[in-house]
């Protein structure tokens, strides 16, 4: 029997959850599976309050076999990487690696990255950093820059051509194993 999603008429697709599910297990991790809903990863994701992405729901729809729907929704897109998730649950599942693999399915079906993400990546290969530094203007109003600060130069890689091209190298074998 087949769980049918009533919104939509989606149906589960078994052998999407089940390479997901592997996936999870080889990079030792556990499985949604053992979610109870408890809600403590969705009290302490950062996305959570911002953008209301809850992921306690991932799990459970991961775990009911909606991986397609997660896939091309774009919540999965709102996760702000901070792991509260993981370190908050007490059954070890972890959201945003179930996250990060919907992803990497997403990415590797030709999914368009968000905007913002897309000028993200293109910062870290044209600079190594995800934005430049800028200036902070402190209560009083007065701006301050790193220098005024006394904070040493942001780092930045000293080969940005094999910087590049380690990350794009790391990118392939991330996102080709889906």
């Amino acid at each position: 029997m087949a769980l049918v999603d009533l919104l939509t008429l989606a149906e589960e697709k078994p052998e999407l959850k089940s390479k997901v599910y592997r996936e999870l297990l080889e990079l030792g991790l556990s499985t949604p599976d053992y979610c109870y809903l408890c809600g403590r990863c969705s009290g302490g994701c950062t996305s959570m309050r911002l953008l209301e992405l809850k992921p306690h729901e991932i799990a459970a729809l991961a775990r009911d076999g909606f991986i397609e729907e997660l896939v091309g929704s774009e919540i999965i897109w709102a996760c702000a990487q901070c792991l509260q998730c993981r370190e908050r649950c007490p059954q070890g599942v972890s959201p945003v690696d179930i996250i990060l693999k919907l992803r990497s399915i997403a990415v590797s079906r030709g999914a368009e990255l968000p905007e913002e993400l897309s000028k993200m990546m293109m910062s870290i290969l044209d600079t190594g950093l995800i934005q430049e530094p800028r200036e902070v203007v402190g209560r009083s109003g007065r701006k301050y820059t790193r220098e005024a600060l006394r904070l040493p130069p942001a780092p930045r890689p000293k080969d940005m051509a094999a910087f590049s091209e380690a990350l794009m190298s790391t990118l392939e074998v991330v996102l080709g194993g889906v």
